[in-house]
């Protein structure tokens, strides 16, 4: 499992007794707390592009093709 309703996981989750499950982090996204930061860090790249400079967290093809 790496989604469910409530993240994180209350330690008294029957989950976490379960035999024959495996839980992980659910990483696809950024948590609600986060949103603020990556829309600042998105609007930077952007005004970084469009006025000629370095932008930052290139993924190039072959990262891309590792992560998905």
């Amino acid at each position: 499992l790496d989604v469910v309703t409530e993240e994180p996981v209350d330690a008294r989750s029957p989950l976490f007794r379960a035999s024959g499950v495996l839980m992980s982090p659910h990483i696809g996204g950024p948590t609600y707390d986060r949103y603020r930061a990556c829309g600042e860090f998105a609007l930077a790249n952007l005004n970084a592009y469009l006025g000629g400079e370095a932008v930052g967290s290139v993924l190039d093809l072959e990262a891309y093709d590792r992560s998905t």
